[in-house]
């Protein structure tokens, strides 16, 4: 029985190793640049929510929970700026995207590529919160 077992297990580490594919660790050596800027997808957010507070996994996912709205590419500056009065629904454009600044979700993504070797620094003012 012993034995049995131990040929079984041989044979199936050994299935396991010839189906394993290798992976390539080095996120940098597959990447493609396929555009400049930075992406930014939209989420829809309802006026007043306060899952910002009271979802642990907001920053990560929670924020997509309402519902995807657009998607824009090749943003040449990341800054925006709304007045947006609280508790009051405010349309404006934000990237060229007309969109309700006082209730939405927004994920930018993309790579920073420094010209040179060194130390940067990045900021960030928000009202109800961001990730970086």
């Amino acid at each position: 029985m012993i034995h049995s077992l131990f040929a079984f297990a041989t044979f199936l580490s050994m299935a396991l190793a010839i189906w394993e594919r290798p992976v390539n660790v080095n996120a940098c050596e597959s990447l493609q640049i396929i555009g400049k800027g930075p992406t930014a997808s939209f989420y829809k957010t309802p006026l007043n929510d306060q899952s910002f507070k009271t979802d642990p996994d907001f920053n990560s996912t929670g924020y997509q929970k309402f519902g995807f709205l657009k998607t824009i590419t090749g943003i040449n500056d990341i800054n925006f700026s709304s007045g947006s009065p609280p508790g009051d629904v405010t349309e404006g454009d934000i990237y060229g995207y007309r969109i309700t600044q006082s209730n939405f979700s927004m994920d930018i993504t993309g790579y920073f590529f420094p010209p040179q070797t060194g130390k940067y620094r990045f900021t960030m003012e928000v009202a109800d919160g961001a990730f970086f």
